[in-house]
């Protein structure tokens, strides 16, 4: 009885992370597959880059490898893993790069938007990273790097990449 019992109570509690994952999990499907995109870097000189995304792991996360093809940073390489974190429910991301960069990242939805932020100090002052993913269409969306220095008040666009499906 005792056993049945707790079997019981595990897998109640069990469920509605379960049941959430299962909904979230294709929060980001859009994401998934081969892209070009375009930006106005330094001295708004458009640059090129291309970024792959693809299922990983049984398909429960996602593999980012991105590359920046023309301008001043040419040659930067990045990769991220996103998967939804099994205690708590909520994506996850880690990007690392060949700049030596690694940022951790917590992400979700906010209306028909899709971002990845990260909170962390700098200099004695607290900074926030949001990255958003909106004006999501199957072939083409774009992606913002915004940055807060007042906890959110007002943010700053750092970044604007402009996505299309490569054909």
């Amino acid at each position: 009885m005792r056993i049945a019992t707790l079997f019981l109570l595990l897998t109640l509690t069990a469920v509605p992370v379960t049941a959430q994952t299962a909904a979230d999990s294709a929060m980001f499907d859009f994401w998934v597959g081969e892209w070009d995109a375009w930006w106005y870097g330094r001295d708004s000189v458009k640059e090129f880059g291309r970024n792959s995304i693809t299922k990983v792991l049984d398909g429960a996360a996602l593999h980012e490898d991105f590359s920046i093809h023309s301008g001043v940073n040419k040659g930067f390489k990045g990769r991220s893993l996103s998967v939804i974190d099994a205690q708590s429910g909520r994506w996850k991301q880690t990007w690392v790069d060949n700049a030596g960069g690694y940022m951790p990242f917590t992400g979700g939805a906010e209306g028909t938007e899709r971002y990845f932020e990260r909170e962390f100090e700098r200099n004695g002052k607290r900074v926030m990273q949001k990255m958003v993913f909106r004006s999501i269409e199957k072939e083409r969306f774009v992606w913002d790097w915004t940055s807060s220095t007042d906890g959110g008040a007002t943010w700053n666009t750092v970044w604007r990449i402009h996505y299309t499906r490569r054909r």
